[in-house]
């Protein structure tokens, strides 16, 4: 707690480019979702081009590159949220607590 606002101002930075650079990849990524599927011990793959696709289509091995696109956009999509809600609470807490606030209770008595 030494360092209380340098770590917010540290985590704050660090959010706000990691939400960029996962809006960056989430730019380029291919459109639709994946539906992953167990079926007699192996996984199966099938890509969902709009949402309301309930099965979607078979993605075969040679095609596993595409669902490993999509993975990572719905993987991205989850961490760009939570980054922009976490990043939404720090700086609330920045703009809440006056100045003093941090001087006075984040430094150790001497």
């Amino acid at each position: 707690m030494l360092h209380f606002k340098e770590e917010l101002v540290n985590r704050k930075q660090f959010l706000e480019n990691l939400i960029h650079e996962t809006k960056k990849r989430l730019e380029t990524a291919p459109k639709g979702s994946l539906r992953v599927s167990q079926s007699e011990g192996s996984i199966q793959f099938f890509y969902r081009r709009e949402s309301s696709d309930r099965r979607g289509i078979y993605l075969k091995k040679r095609e596993h590159s595409l669902a490993s696109e999509l993975a990572q956009k719905d993987y991205d999509q989850k961490i760009c949220e939570a980054a922009e809600k976490e990043l939404k609470a720090i700086q609330k807490c920045l703009k809440s607590y006056p100045p003093s606030f941090f001087r006075v209770f984040c430094f150790p008595l001497i």
